[in-house]
């Protein structure tokens, strides 16, 4: 497991305009000569490397997430970017951030948690985020190009997103959707099948040893953290 290195083209940056971390699309040049298109976060320390292993880790357990870089500052810094991926987040796709809070906004959020419930990586993506303690997942880092999704924006993540409520957005969104539960049990297949080696893999390649403990801790319990995300399962049992 390896991330590449890479630096930015001078002159190549324009402004995303959304998000709060102020990303740029880029272009970048790697190691062996090549060129990217990216997008590029200058992030706190701390933020990159959780960024970069969670990037390789997801990636290793199935996700579609655009391929990480490490981008060399020009004061010595170290930067996080990913492949632009050329389309639109969920919030874009439906232009929900355009519209004014009421009931077109809602409607349109409600399509997109129902577009949310149909993904085929929906259930491992549950997972994923419950094991590196994402809790920021929103529709402007689900990709979606009508067909195909990808997954983005993980620098808050194992610990350094403790200000934020303990929750999996992705379980809220899915709720009451028809597939709820064939997603809850989807959910706890993919923690059975993930690789409990990938995260030392990640840590070696981030030398971040810290986080793949803080991951094979929560690993250890992650079929009851899925399970309480859930609404109890509506069965003859569920009121005994």
């Amino acid at each position: 497991m390896k991330i590449e290195t890479a630096t930015v083209i001078r002159g190549s940056e324009t402004p995303v305009g959304e998000g709060n971390n102020q990303a740029q699309r880029c272009i970048l040049r790697l190691s062996n000569g090549t060129q990217r298109a990216a997008v590029l976060k200058r992030l706190p320390q701390q933020c990159v490397i959780a960024e970069a292993f969670s990037a390789l880790l997801l990636r290793a357990w199935g996700l579609t997430v655009p391929d990480p870089f490490l981008v060399n500052g020009e004061q010595n810094e170290i930067h996080f970017a990913s492949a632009d991926t050329g389309y639109p987040n969920l919030k874009q796709r439906l232009h929900i951030g355009e519209q004014p809070d009421g009931l077109l906004k809602e409607s349109l959020t409600n399509a997109a948690y129902h577009i949310v419930a149909g993904l085929a990586q929906t259930p491992l993506a549950i997972a994923a985020d419950e094991a590196i303690d994402n809790r920021d997942r929103n529709l402007g880092n689900v990709l979606w190009d009508g067909a195909d999704e990808a997954w983005i924006d993980h620098e808050l993540v194992l610990g350094l997103a403790a200000h934020l409520p303990d929750q999996n957005k992705l379980t809220i969104m899915v709720d009451a959707q028809d597939n709820q539960d064939d997603i809850r049990q989807s959910s706890i297949a993919a923690w059975i099948a993930m690789n409990r080696e990938f995260p030392n893999d990640a840590a070696v390649a981030t030398n971040a040893p810290h986080l793949a403990d803080m991951v094979a801790a929560r690993l250890a319990v992650l079929g009851n953290r899925i399970l309480g995300r859930f609404p109890a399962p509506n069965d003859l049992l569920s009121g005994a």
